[in-house]
């Protein structure tokens, strides 16, 4: 059975009816048929929320996705992170696993310092909060990252995205030489 990972946006898409919506609800509903595994990535639940706002608690996030009707999806557990990331929502890391994730942090974000400290001292802010409204773009990445590292840690075929950096970067890259990124519509036509 052909296995997808569904990223950030497609649950967005969802949310606020945008042109991949209808693509990701037929994803969705081909896992409640068993015609597909279909997963989102618990990371989702760390990135900015509609109305520019983190949520606080992950049953927040698990309350959303319920509503969007994607509730019975699997569920992809990310790299733990200390104030990034719910702990029971989470998995501890080796060596390996990081070694990983600096590749495809790499390969998404090549100008983009991959630790928090790194990123905050190189523009004089503090490092006490990834709520600074100047932290978004290096927590964004940092989502971005996760969400492509469940899925290559968890060998799934698809990976599903609207946000063209990946397709653009990681496909080209000689590390994810396998990778194979789609728009809902191309991902939904492989049923």
């Amino acid at each position: 059975m052909i296995s997808f990972t569904i990223d950030t946006n497609c649950i967005i898409d969802i949310d606020d009816n945008r042109h991949g919506a209808d693509s990701v609800r037929a994803l969705a509903n081909a896992h409640a048929d068993g015609r597909a595994s279909v997963a989102l990535v618990a990371i989702s639940a760390s990135e900015r929320q509609v109305g520019d706002k983190y949520i606080e608690n992950y049953s927040g996030f698990k309350e959303r996705v319920d509503a969007l009707q994607l509730g019975h999806l699997e569920e992809l557990l990310p790299l733990a992170y200390s104030d990034l990331v719910y702990w029971d929502k989470a998995i501890y890391s080796s060596k390996d696993m990081v070694d990983r994730e600096k590749e495809i942090h790499s390969v998404l974000f090549p100008n983009l310092q991959f630790s928090w400290i790194d990123f905050a001292r190189s523009r004089g802010i503090s490092v006490e909060s990834f709520k600074n409204p100047e932290a978004k773009r290096w927590r964004n990445a940092f989502c971005d990252r996760q969400m492509f590292w469940a899925h290559d840690h968890n060998s799934r075929d698809v990976f599903v995205t609207s946000d063209g950096n990946f397709k653009r970067k990681m496909e080209v890259s000689s590390n994810f030489s396998k990778a194979c990124i789609m728009r809902p519509a191309e991902a939904v036509a492989l049923l």
